[in-house]
């Protein structure tokens, strides 16, 4: 449906009352520094194109009091009048962003779940594998996973030629893992987000990739599917089953220095693909942040909360314990008493 053309008289008055918002908002700013003079003749123009405005006057003579108001405005607009293109979009950018925080602080904030902790209620963060003999996604399917799925990709290759080993912790199992303290644009302001990164050794040499902390058990998964398909198949895809099935078919093993390892048994040659996967982000959801303030929650509703009072949560990366100051969803299983 295409709108109607709008008669010279609508133009008329909707340009007049365009300049009029203007005029007073050059009196009400620049008051103070514009001479007695020049002030009195902008307010005398106004006030004329104001009556004849509310008189829904003639387009010719609105037009005529619209340029005399333009010419006693020009002396005393500053750098509010007349409109520039910096001035005239930077109010309108800042006066959307006071609305969009406003909006988030006080009625719906986005949220993106980052762990299954919920599932199958909502999905967290989780690894779709590729296999390592076959080509992965290229560059134009990659960004169309990106914008349709919110899916990142992961490429590792082997740095030389060699078997594909994973160092293992001691204890039960995970892959080797080290936290590490990065920066990154979060929530509109810049905020230190812990990553998890994981080694995997080819032929003696180490390549790393770095996922977010929330991928829990992401990358395991990615190298269980890749490497031991038919054991994740055995597991029922639980990768707490895994560790008990690969210590009795024999891929866990030690070197000389008592360090664990996971025998994959697979040689690559150097340049080739390791370990390939989309790493997907978790469901987006609106929080209410509304509703709460006037009914109370009930058992079995899902709810977010902030962990920034709770002494009890914290984060240890390289050794410095910091307070955890995040947001977490869980659904409710307590009320008061």
């Amino acid at each position: 449906m295409f709108p109607f053309p709008k008669s010279s008289a609508k133009r008329a008055l909707d340009q007049a009352e365009d300049l009029l918002r203007l005029a007073d908002k050059v009196d009400c700013y620049r008051r103070d520094v514009v001479p007695a003079p020049a002030l009195a003749t902008l307010r005398a123009a106004s006030a004329r194109l104001q009556q004849l405005w509310e008189q829904k006057a003639h387009p010719e003579i609105l037009e005529k009091a619209a340029d005399e108001l333009h010419a006693a405005m020009l002396p005393c607009g500053g750098d509010i009048y007349p409109l520039t293109f910096a001035s005239e979009y930077t109010e309108m950018i800042i006066s959307a962003a006071i609305l969009v925080i406003g909006f988030r602080t006080f009625f719906l904030e986005p949220f993106k779940i980052p762990t299954n902790s919920m599932y199958p209620t909502y999905n967290g963060m989780t690894p779709y594998v590729y296999a390592i003999d076959q080509p992965g996604p290229n560059p134009l399917a990659q960004v169309f996973n990106l914008i349709v799925q919110g899916a990142t990709h992961h490429e590792l290759r082997a740095p030389a030629a060699g078997e594909v080993i994973i160092p293992l912790d001691d204890g039960p199992f995970t892959a080797h893992f080290e936290k590490v303290g990065v920066r990154s644009w979060s929530h509109l302001w810049l905020s230190a987000d812990a990553d998890r990164e994981y080694r995997i050794f080819v032929g003696g040499q180490a390549v790393t990739d770095r996922v977010p902390m929330d991928f829990d058990y992401g990358f395991d998964q990615a190298i269980y599917e890749t490497y031991f398909p038919d054991l994740y198949q055995q597991a029922q895809k639980d990768v707490n089953r895994m560790p008990s099935l690969l210590a009795q078919g024999g891929y866990i093993h030690h070197d000389e220095q008592g360090r664990v390892y996971l025998d994959t048994g697979h040689k690559a040659q150097a340049g080739e693909p390791i370990l390939n996967f989309d790493l997907r982000t978790g469901d987006m959801l609106f929080v209410d942040r509304f509703s709460y303030n006037f009914i109370a929650p009930k058992v079995g509703d899902p709810i977010v909360f902030h962990t920034s009072g709770i002494k009890d949560l914290y984060t240890v990366i390289d050794g410095v314990t910091t307070q955890e100051d995040q947001n977490y969803i869980k659904r409710l299983v307590g009320g008061a008493g």
